[in-house]
Formats: C-alpha cells, structure tokens, sequence
C-alpha cells in the first residue's frame, strides 16, 4: 500500500514530540512492506542536507513562528483555514504520488484545506491527534484557565474546524484523555475512533547513573516556554536550594525555547545548569547520568515522549498531574499538582533521600508501559 504522512515539521526540523511519532509511524508502515513518503514544511531559507528521496517539503515559516508576537500568530492560525497556495502544492504530489491513504497529524502551518482535498480526491483517510490545536488556536489549554477553551471565539474556531476536518475514515489519539475530549467538542462524529499509546523507545544506556559528588540530578528536557512548567520549576528548585543546604541537588535544563535567555540570565549558577539544544543521539548518556526527570507541564499534554523515553531506561519521573499524563505514571505519588510549589518540594526531597526506592518503582512502572505499548508497528498495520 502507499501511504503519505503529513505533518507541518519531519526530521531533522525537530520541534516537539510528534514529529518523533511521525518518524516512527513511518518506520513501522516500512517494516511492514507498506511505500510511504512524507509531505512536510521547511523555513525557505534553510536547505536540509540529509537525503531525503521520500521527503516532500513546502517552503513555510512555521518553524519560526513562536518568535513572533501573539498577533501575527492570530492572523497565520486565521491563514491556515484558507492557505489555498500550501493546498495546491500538496494536491499536486498528491496527483503524482496516488497515494492509497493518508494519514495526517498536525496541519498548523500547512493548511486546513488538506482534509477537503482528500474528500474531493476520494482519498482514504486517517487522523492522528498530538494536541488540542482543533479546539484552540495557541493548541494549548492551561490549568487554572480551562475556561478559555469554552469562549465565544474558541467556539467559533472550532465550528470551522469541525466543518474543515468533517469525519476522517480513522481518528488515532495516544490518549483517551484526548479523544474523549474531542468527542465532547462534538468531533468526528462518523469517524472510527482507536486509542494507540505512542511506541516505546528502545533506548541502551551505559552504567553511568552514580551520584555525581553526592548530588541529586534532576533533569528537564524540552521547550523551554511558560506552559512547560520551566519558570516555575526553576523558581522552586531556586528556593529548595537555599533553604537545603543538607542536601545536594543539581537541576539541569535541557532544551531551546523563547524563554532560554531569559531564565538562564536569572537562574544560571551553582546548581543550576543550562545546556541548550541536546542532540538525539546524546540524550541516552544523559538520561543515564540523571537521578529523576522532572515534567512540570501546566497546560494539558497529550502524552509527551520524553515521560516515554525516562520510563523506557527506568528512569524515576515527577510529572504534573493533568491532560494524558496521568495514562503513563503508574505511581500517583509520582504524579504532581500543576503550579504547587510545595508539592514539587516535597517529592524532590523525597527522590533524593530514596533514591534506590524510586528507581524501584520506576522500573515496574517502565514494565507495565512497555507491556500497555508493546506491538505498535502491528496496531499500526492492523487499522490499514
């Protein structure tokens, strides 16, 4: 079968954890003997230098789009809905390509249109959801704020969304927390509906994980933005630090984001450690140098693939208790309430002075994931 998969960002234009399930969706579909390609966008000015003979990519500044102001971003969400120009570019590899199915996940920045093109090319065709960006346009809902996804424009853009996307064949979500509230917007109303959880990375780490001068790692890795949960986690950890002195502790942050400049000029100094962008290919040496990961989310997340990949080598989690999140922490003690400073400190003390105990726990918990996600390449092929 030949199938396309669509997402507004492909390897190595990395920006978030769907496009890691897309790599792997499309790893999966070749093992099974299926020819599959991938349509895409890529800033005009950048030139991707890896070959990519089964890579389609359309000239956008999606990419860049979070360095503008909130405005501007208003305006290309209001773009996507009628970015005919995208929508033509893809309906003619769609004409050269035939694709049997397509499968298609996150369309910020690429069109809107594409569903309808679909239905008018009879194409078959799947949905993957990674987020709430149907029901919002910033495709976050924070906590405390829950009400701004019910305004009267918010309703307004999901009508338009709703009558965009109709009811695709399949509707695949990683969470049930995610499908159930789409469904509660009224959203693919004909569609099949299948909850897959996201495959389980199959990560080989060395014996590194000693403490490092007596101290306690712990890490965060991703976007370094205020629904990430980094300011706050750095403001408390700040504070843990100074009223802590019995206990050493070391907080490294790992990733880019609009905030990256900002918080390191604040808070980088003893204890605090900022590294930047982390390669793919490093990130098991520092998951195995790292005591516990620490995912302060305050938006709801989906099912994010970093809590995948911690649990994947036993790796001991703190994550805010919201969105699909709560699908993957076996342990709810491990579980944290969003934006409660005293909470995070008491489960990071408490990490600290057992740390042999929650590696324990960590590692049953890996087991029952790995069990609940085993077989995905199959699950994948089975919906065809």
């Amino acid at each position: 079968m030949k199938i396309c998969l669509i997402n507004n960002l492909y390897h190595p234009l990395d920006r978030g954890g769907a496009e890691k399930i897309v790599a792997a969706m499309a790893d999966s579909l070749r093992r099974s003997g299926n020819d599959v390609f991938v349509i895409a966008t890529k800033p005009k000015k950048i030139t991707v230098s890896e070959i990519e003979e089964d890579v389609y990519r359309i000239n956008s500044g999606y990419l860049n789009l979070v360095r503008y102001p909130k405005v501007f971003r208003l305006f290309w969400h209001l773009w996507d809905w009628f970015d005919f120009i995208t929508a033509r570019l893809i309906g003619k590899i769609l004409k050269k390509e035939c694709p049997d199915l397509v499968i298609t996940h996150n369309l910020t920045g690429i069109s809107f249109l594409v569903p309808a093109i679909l239905r008018r090319r009879k194409i078959r065709h799947f949905h993957m959801l990674h987020d709430i960006q149907l029901l919002h346009p910033s495709g976050l809902m924070f906590y405390g704020r829950e009400r701004e996804i019910n305004s009267f424009f918010a309703g307004l853009y999901q009508n338009f969304c709703r009558r965009f996307f109709s009811s695709p064949e399949k509707v695949i979500s990683p969470s049930r927390w995610l499908m159930d509230f789409h469904l509660e917007k009224r959203f693919f109303p004909r569609s099949e509906r299948i909850v897959i959880p996201n495959p389980m990375p199959e990560i080989e780490i060395g014996n590194n994980r000693s403490e490092k001068d007596g101290a306690t790692i712990f890490l965060y890795a991703g976007q370094i933005e205020e629904h990430k949960g980094v300011p706050f986690l750095l403001g408390t950890f700040f504070q843990l630090i100074q009223h802590n002195q019995e206990s050493k502790m070391i907080l490294i942050i790992a990733g880019t984001g609009s905030l990256l400049d900002e918080l390191k000029k604040k808070y980088e100094r003893d204890g605090i450690v900022f590294l930047g962008k982390v390669p793919r290919e490093k990130m098991p040496d520092l998951l195995s140098k790292t005591s516990c990961l620490i995912a302060p989310s305050i938006c709801y997340e989906n099912s994010p693939g970093i809590i995948y990949e911690a649990l994947s080598v036993g790796l001991p989690v703190i994550a805010s208790e919201i969105g699909g999140i709560p699908e993957l922490i076996a342990n709810k003690n491990f579980l944290l309430r969003p934006l409660d400073a005293g909470d995070l400190k008491t489960k990071m003390k408490w990490i600290a002075a057992n740390q042999a105990e929650a590696f324990r726990l960590a590692g049953e918990n890996g087991e029952l994931l790995r069990a609940k996600t085993a077989g995905y390449g199959k699950k994948i092929s089975e919906m065809l």
